[in-house]
C-alpha cells in the first residue's frame, strides 16, 4: 500500500535562526512591522511503499533521524496518509456520472411523453 508522508523539519528552538532573524527585522522594512520571531524549516513530502500505517510511519521516523534531519541542531513533526488508489479516486466521478445520465434519461422521457400529448392534441 502506498502512503503519503509530510515532514516539517525546523531548528531547535534553544538555538538561533539567523534566517529567521533576518527575515523577521525586514519585515518592518516591508511594511509588515507586526510579525516578528520568524523561524525557517524544511518541508519534505515523500511517498512510502509499507504494508501499514505503522510501517510507514516506522519508516518516515527512521529516514529523519538517520538521514533528513541533523538531531543536534533540528527537530521534526511528521505526518503520513495513504494515498487514494485511482479505482478510488474515480469513485466520486462515477457516482456524478451516473447522476447526470440518470437526469439525462428523465429529461428525454419527459420530452418524449411531451411530443405524444402533442400529437394527440
Amino acid at each position: 500500500m502506498k502512503f503519503t508522508a509530510s515532514i516539517d523539519i525546523m531548528p531547535l528552538p534553544a538555538l538561533l535562526d539567523p534566517q529567521g532573524k533576518a527575515v523577521s527585522s525586514n519585515m518592518k522594512n516591508i511594511g509588515l512591522a507586526g510579525i516578528d520571531n520568524v523561524r525557517i524549516g524544511k518541508h519534505i513530502t515523500l511517498e512510502v511503499e509499507a504494508a501499514n500505517q505503522a510501517e510507514a510511519e516506522a519508516q518516515v521516523k527512521e529516514a529523519c533521524e538517520k538521514l533528513l534531519t541533523n538531531q543536534i541542531m533540528e527537530q521534526f513533526e511528521f505526518r503520513v496518509e495513504a494515498l487514494a488508489t485511482v479505482a478510488e479516486a474515480v469513485k466520486p466521478i462515477r457516482a456524478f456520472q451516473a447522476r447526470v445520465k440518470s437526469q439525462t434519461k428523465l429529461q428525454e422521457r419527459a420530452l418524449l411523453q411531451k411530443r405524444r400529448c402533442d400529437r394527440i392534441r
